[in-house]
């Protein structure tokens, strides 16, 4: 039988090599197959309370205790800074989670320094003073055939009121035609 120092040394997985040498079927004590195991047999003790991990009358099998551990044991998230932590769907150790967090920090700063330096403003101010520019100049091209009517009228001799009529009957029409366009900035 192979001790527990020499399985570790090879790498090799705990659960074949307990397989290939019959020591899963047997009942053991908890201390014996947390040394078999690699990990503490306090740990052991909890997750057999838990009920997360068969016991026979104080006694455990190997076998089982493997095959509980993988199934219902979910392993200590950052027991190992190289460890993957599934975030958002993805896998990341967290040196990637770090780097992504430092790159979007990056990212804001230079967006604060954009909207302080003035090449970032906010979109629906924009909206709002186009939505103003575009009202007041809608309201002065209304207007503009009253006040102009009667000098046209009078350079080309025809009636000043007609044309202030035909003026703002054709500028209503061209609004019209043109529709009320809406600017969308975000």
């Amino acid at each position: 039988m192979k001790s527990r120092n020499s399985r570790r040394s090879k790498g090799g997985n705990v659960a074949n090599e307990v397989a290939s040498e019959g020591l899963g079927d047997d009942l053991i004590s908890i201390r014996r197959c947390a040394r078999e195991a690699g990990v503490s047999h306090t740990i052991l003790q909890k997750q057999i309370a838990s009920g997360a991990i068969r016991s026979h009358n104080g006694k455990v099998r190997l076998s089982e205790v493997l095959e509980d551990r993988a199934n219902n044991i979910r392993q200590k998230v950052g027991s190992s800074p190289d460890a993957p932590v599934e975030v958002d769907g993805q896998f990341v150790t967290l040196a990637d989670a770090q780097r992504r967090i430092a790159v979007a920090t990056a990212q804001l700063k230079e967006l604060e320094l954009d909207v302080r330096g003035g090449k970032l403003v906010d979109a629906a101010g924009v909206e709002r003073d186009i939505e103003r520019l575009s009202r007041s100049d809608r309201d002065a091209f209304l207007n503009w055939p009253s006040r102009v009517s009667a000098e046209i009228a009078a350079r080309f001799g025809i009636n000043s009121v007609e044309l202030e009529i035909e003026l703002e009957r054709r500028i209503k029409q061209f609004l019209i035609e043109r529709g009320d366009p809406r600017i969308h900035l975000g």
